[in-house]
């Protein structure tokens, strides 16, 4: 008779701190976020540290952009900036997996 695997639950904050990269990726996201939300101008101080935390965390979504645009110019924009997102936040998990593997007992 199998008995049922019990899975101990892991709370958000531990799995965020296990996977360092995705949390920078999240970061970055709410950055942009907040950019576009409260529609700030460039002369805002908000709007210079909220773009300075995009631009710099948000480093693997600007490199993987930049290679769907050059793999396929022609590409509507909306599916340019949809695959350049699904893209990077693939590198950071990328990124993540080889971060553990690198990382003993963690």
């Amino acid at each position: 008779m199998m008995r049922s695997q019990t899975r101990r639950r892991v709370p958000t904050g531990q799995r965020l701190l296990a996977n360092p990269f995705l949390c920078l990726a999240i970061l970055a996201g709410l950055a942009l976020g907040l950019i576009l939300s409260l529609n700030l101008g460039p002369g805002d101080s908000t709007f210079g540290a909220l773009n300075f935390v995009w631009q710099t965390l948000g480093f693997g979504f600007f490199w993987m952009a930049g290679v769907v645009d050059g793999l396929m110019p022609g590409l509507p924009e909306e599916l340019s900036l949809a695959l350049g997102a699904l893209s990077g936040l693939m590198l950071y998990l990328l990124a993540d997996a080889l971060w553990r593997r690198l990382t003993p007992f963690t």
